[in-house]
């Protein structure tokens, strides 16, 4: 953990040394607004990450104990498999950016070739190697070094000092600690409009228009239709007349209008249904 923490942080000479001062300092070797901006954003959270690596280091290791006897009853050491993938994770850590950064992102490397092609009015390489000053280079790793060496100074020698800080500057604190209130913005704002739209599609289209139009709804209408015309039949012969006089006119709408025949057979058919009518 402590080695993954130092080569988090840019301490020098390990593997995130290298990359994360190539990203800062071309970044900074470009002189334009934009990306003197992400310059300082970068140096920034090198020394929030810095700051936050090493309070985890001093909580887990220097702290005194807040567990349970049980919970520390259990505790064992990691299965050979861990120890070993560890072991290789940490080796790569301390030694494989001073081994290869030159053959990744060295000046006039050949290790990529044609691989990665770079136009000339976009290298910056070279002003990140002869443009920067010695502090300018090191900026990153300074803030880095001093937010590891403040979290170790406050979570183990002055642990009241942070407490005193976060409740002078409670609002911020609450409002960084809410994630910048991402959260209550994501419910409000997201998720509860769309469950209110789920329920509307839910109760309109799956349980409204597609079961009225579906097969359950063309039962539900076609045996409500049959009990009102049950109750509504008298035994009549003029209602029997109206009921044939319909099912003539339905038929002939059918015959002429729908139907893709010719006139010649639809007035063959016209003149067998009068005849039988």
């Amino acid at each position: 953990m402590l080695v993954g923490s130092l080569s988090l942080i840019a301490f020098p000479q390990m593997t995130g040394f290298f990359s994360k001062e190539l990203i800062v300092n071309l970044s900074g070797s470009v002189y334009e607004y934009k990306f003197n901006l992400i310059f300082w954003i970068t140096a920034i959270v090198a020394f929030m990450t810095a700051f936050y690596s090493f309070r985890l280091i001093s909580l887990t290791f220097f702290d005194s104990p807040k567990g349970t006897p049980i919970l520390y009853q259990n505790i064992h050491e990691s299965t050979w498999q861990v120890v070993v993938s560890f072991f290789i994770l940490g080796w790569l850590a301390i030694f494989l950016g001073y081994w290869a950064s030159d053959a990744f992102v060295g000046m006039g490397t050949s290790f990529f070739e044609n691989s990665i092609l770079i136009l000339p009015g976009h290298e910056k390489l070279i002003n990140t190697e002869f443009s920067l000053t010695p502090l300018d280079k090191n900026f990153a790793s300074i803030l880095s070094l001093s937010g590891a060496l403040l979290a170790l100074y406050f979570y183990n020698f002055q642990p009241l000092a942070l407490i005193q800080l976060k409740w002078s500057m409670k609002p911020i604190y609450t409002f960084l600690n809410a994630f910048w209130n991402m959260d209550i913005l994501f419910v409000k704002g997201i998720l509860n409009i769309g469950m209110s739209w789920g329920l509307v599609f839910s109760k309109v289209l799956d349980r409204g228009i597609l079961e009225s139009l579906g097969p359950k709804g063309l039962y539900d209408n076609i045996a409500q239709w049959s009990e009102s015309l049950i109750v509504s039949n008298r035994g009549t012969v003029g209602q029997y007349g109206l009921f044939v006089f319909i099912a003539f006119i339905s038929i002939l709408a059918v015959i002429l209008f729908i139907t893709p025949l010719s006139i010649g057979v639809k007035l063959l058919l016209l003149m067998i249904l009068t005849t039988f009518m």
